[in-house]
């Protein structure tokens, strides 16, 4: 009984793990669905910045300490907006 209490999910009967293991895997797969799509959007957009970034600026090594700003703010905003 401690276990059942503890646990995410609890059944009582083995028939009903497929279903279980159906909606679970269903969801699973949904929320890595979700994070591969914003994954790649967020290194696109940020890859894209960085080409524009480059076309702009004549392909200049020199940067600027306003861009090392930028730069580091917009590394976070992406990792914690999805």
């Amino acid at each position: 009984m401690q276990a059942v209490l503890s646990s995410d999910f609890s059944f009582a009967q083995f028939r009903y793990l497929q279903r279980l293991l159906l909606v679970h895997g269903r969801w699973s797969y949904i929320r890595m669905c979700k994070f591969l799509k914003y994954f790649f959007y967020k290194n696109f957009a940020f890859t894209l910045v960085h080409f524009w970034y480059g076309f702009f600026s004549g392909f200049s090594a020199q940067v600027g300490p306003a861009a090392v700003f930028l730069w580091s703010c917009l590394g976070s905003l992406f990792s914690k907006a999805p």
